[in-house]
């Protein structure tokens, strides 16, 4: 400040930076910037946590003070600057809020509150983070760029122009990965999503060199992931590190099944939604070899908690019409089983079709073989077996079940006895496909994981796991970890589904909520065989799960009937049936804790 003295008083008075000044700061200001961004999400979700509501203060203080600052102490002429393009820069930043609802729109929907409390969420969550956002992350860096080129002659060309515009750009994406950076789950994979986004969202700023256009953007996007997606973290964090809870509780239930003289797993990952919100933990090692710590959204085989999602396929297909519960196999497949008109779809989906399990097979798989009497099929399961016993990686057709399973006598008349048969649900995605008229493939993309916003679930059922992922082991009692990630032989659609503890979560939640099926149906698989109705947890109230397990992984999961409740546990480690035991009895506190809290 200057001091001006007049009538015998004196004032300070403001003064800014001279041009040469200001264009000469501008990098030290985006180093300074930088800093920040990293910084906020760092401390408040890494090094604390902070509830949802303080986070947007101190995100917001932090974000308008420091641009205040650079205003005051960094700009020649903050004014002009402020004002520049404005009504253009209105203009396009509105045209994008478009774009962003459709960006939103592709985003799992949820509930949101009403009356006042709804409101002051569109406004605080909406509005302010999303213009505070739109300013550090697209606006500041964007017009600092320009401004540490301001006057001189590479700006008087249009190729220079575009060769500042591109720089201003790149920091800009620079700006928004070190933000992301911030929070541990988005130090992978993740992080290209939001810097896709931003290359979207800065453009209103980038064309029209108003401050005042990706702001506008950003609070669009931020408004309609409040009212599209309320519940979700992708687009309003704190995201995943603080958005759910520092529950030590749980955390410990993880490390005592990973840790220890006896563990069952190299790692663990768990998902628990209650009224509290929603918590992710993770254990141990996603890699043995490497060393690398189980991140929280490990992506692992469900093994046969994936029945849940090929029922929900062939009951949507009852719903529509285009199947009946009641229709037999021979309606469908002509021809693939000998038992006629007596085996049918809801038998296949209860367990009581009086099929056998390719897990008795596995206990004396040559009486199985020699009761086949085309010598095809006999040879063709002989040479099978036989490349199983070298190569545990095999890859083969689930149909090679189904036609050993032809051949052998129903264990009871169809209807009477609960016997569980995977390849009855082998069956059941044949069916499907075949009603559905598309591949099973499809049915589970199209229907589920799209709907759903499932980024990191897939129908990959047999060998190498596409994608990050983590290593799955057999774990011999006392002795070394084996490695058999890609060890799943003959599995289609009973076991087929590879997704992380959060998003399988969020699957059974949409399910219970009546978000996949109609009421009737949904009904029809609460009492189906794959579900455990009733009290089985102790905890109080109807709870609804499944476990799977394979060669590798290990996975348990069970949810209320309203979906308000929710717990997933994934191993990637399987032992023995003790270690089945402990998995299943860890699932019962996890779910009981979310269920306890929830009560209150």
């Amino acid at each position: 400040m200057d001091a001006v003295t007049a009538g015998g008083r004196s004032w300070r008075t403001r003064t800014h930076p001279t041009a040469a000044a200001a264009r000469n700061g501008q990098w030290r200001w985006l180093a300074a910037g930088l800093a920040l961004v990293f910084a906020i999400p760092f401390v408040l979700t890494d090094l604390a946590s902070v509830s949802r509501d303080l986070y947007y203060v101190a995100y917001v203080g932090a974000v308008f003070g420091f641009v205040g600052a650079w205003l005051r102490f960094g700009v020649a002429s903050p004014r002009t600057l402020v004002t520049h393009h404005w009504r253009s820069g209105i203009v396009v930043g509105t045209a994008f809020v478009a774009v962003m609802a459709w960006i939103v729109q592709r985003e799992p929907a949820t509930g949101h509150p009403d009356g006042l409390e709804f409101a002051a969420a569109i406004a605080w969550r909406g509005v302010i983070y999303g213009f505070a956002d739109g300013v550090i992350l697209s606006a500041f860096p964007i017009i600092a760029v320009f401004c540490a080129f301001d006057g001189k002659h590479v700006l008087e060309r249009r190729r220079g122009k575009f060769a500042i515009g591109a720089l201003a750009l790149a920091v800009s994406l620079l700006f928004t990965a070190v933000y992301h950076l911030g929070y541990s789950d988005f130090r992978g994979e993740k992080l290209r999503k939001p810097v896709a986004g931003d290359a979207i969202w800065s453009v209103p700023t980038l064309v029209t060199l108003s401050p005042l256009a990706s702001p506008i953007t950003h609070a669009g996007l931020h408004v309609n992931a409040v009212v599209h997606s309320y519940d979700t973290d992708t687009f309003l964090p704190p995201h995943r590190s603080s958005a759910g809870q520092a529950r030590p509780e749980l955390q410990a239930i993880l490390d005592s099944l990973v840790g220890g003289p006896t563990p069952i797993a190299p790692g663990a990952t768990a998902y628990v939604a209650d009224a509290r919100g929603t918590w992710l933990g993770a254990s141990g090692l996603a890699d043995v070899q490497t060393g690398e710590p189980m991140p929280t959204d490990a992506r692992m085989r469900l093994e046969s908690v994936s029945k849940i999602w090929t029922g929900v396929l062939v009951h949507q297909l009852a719903e529509e019409g285009r199947l009946r519960l009641s229709d037999s196999v021979e309606r469908w497949l002509p021809g693939l089983l000998p038992y006629g008109d007596r085996v049918t779809i809801a038998q296949l989906l209860t367990h009581t079709s009086g099929l056998i399990d390719n897990n008795d097979v596995a206990k004396n798989p040559d009486a199985y073989i020699a009761s086949v009497t085309d010598p095809a099929v006999k040879d063709q399961l002989l040479r099978v077996k036989r490349r199983l016993e070298q190569t545990p990686t095999l890859e083969f057709s689930p149909l090679l079940w189904i036609r050993l399973a032809s051949f052998q006598p129903l264990l009871a008349e169809p209807g009477t006895l609960y016997h569980y048969s995977n390849i009855g649900f082998e069956i059941l995605g044949r069916i499907a496909a075949r009603a559905g008229g598309r591949s099973i493939e499809s049915l589970y993309r199209e229907r589920l994981f799209e709907p759903l916003g499932l980024r990191n679930t897939a129908y990959d059922p047999q060998g190498p796991i596409t994608g990050e992922h983590a290593r799955g082991y057999a774990v011999a009692s006392g002795g070394p970890l084996e490695d058999m990630t890609a060890a799943h032989a003959g599995i289609g659609a009973e076991g087929a589904v590879v997704s992380d503890a959060e998003e399988t979560g969020r699957f059974l939640a949409a399910l219970m909520e009546g978000r996949l099926v109609g009421p009737e149906q949904l009904e029809l698989m609460k009492t189906s065989g794959f579900w455990s109705g009733g009290d089985p947890t102790g905890c109080g109230g109807v709870a609804y799960g499944h476990s799977g397990g394979g060669a590798a992984f290990k996975t348990n999961v069970w949810a209320s009937g309203d979906g308000r409740r929710v717990a997933v546990l994934l191993l990637n480690g399987r032992g023995d049936a003790a270690a089945d035991a402990r998995a299943g009895a860890a699932m019962m506190q996890l779910y009981c804790a979310a269920a306890s809290e929830s009560a209150r």
